[in-house]
C-alpha cells in the first residue's frame, strides 16, 4: 500500500474514532512528498517546519477548510498533553459483518479500560495493512478529506 493511501486511511480512521469517542481529532503529520496530495505545494496541505532534529524540514498536514478549523486540531496541541494523560487503542481489522459496518467492533477497540478518562487517545494501526482491513471507515464520510479518488478538497466537516 502506498504511503499516501495509508495516510489517507489513517486520517479516515482518526475521524471515525473521534466520532465514536466524542473527541477532537488531531491531524497526523507526514513527511511531505515531492508532489501529489501530500506534496509540500499541494493546495490540500498545510506545511509545518521542524525545529528539531532537522531544522526547517517540511512536514505536511492535510488542510481542512476554514469552517472546520474549530472541529479538528493541529499536531502542535500534543506538546501540552502530559504522558499520564495518554492511552493507546489497538485497532483490529474491521471487516463488514453481514453487509453492515462493524461499529461495535471499532467501539470495543476504542473503549478499553481507562481510555475514556485520558485526554489523548493514540490509535495503533499496525494490524491494518490494506483498505479491506478497515471497511468500517464507512462510519466516516469523506467530508473534507482529499482522497486519492477525488483530487480536490471537499468542503464539509465530518
Amino acid at each position: 500500500m502506498t504511503s499516501s493511501l495509508r495516510l489517507t486511511i489513517q486520517v479516515r480512521l482518526l475521524h471515525s474514532a473521534a466520532m465514536l469517542t466524542a473527541r477532537r481529532p488531531v491531524l497526523p503529520l507526514a513527511h511531505c512528498n515531492r508532489d501529489g496530495e501530500w506534496g509540500e505545494f499541494h493546495r490540500c496541505s498545510f506545511v509545518l517546519r521542524a525545529t528539531h532534529p532537522t531544522p526547517n524540514a517540511p512536514y505536511c498536514v492535510m488542510r481542512p477548510p476554514s469552517v472546520c478549523l474549530d472541529r479538528i486540531a493541529l499536531p502542535n496541541v500534543l506538546a501540552d498533553v502530559a504522558a499520564d494523560q495518554t492511552a493507546v487503542a489497538t485497532l483490529p481489522r474491521l471487516p463488514l459483518i453481514d453487509g453492515a459496518v462493524d461499529a461495535a467492533g471499532l467501539a470495543r477497540a476504542l473503549g478499553g479500560a481507562g481510555v475514556a478518562a485520558k485526554q489523548l487517545l493514540l490509535l495503533d494501526t499496525e494490524e491494518l495493512t490494506s483498505p479491506d482491513d478497515v471497511t468500517s471507515l464507512l462510519l466516516s464520510p469523506k467530508g473534507w478529506l482529499c482522497t486519492l479518488e477525488h483530487k480536490i478538497c471537499q468542503f464539509t466537516c465530518t
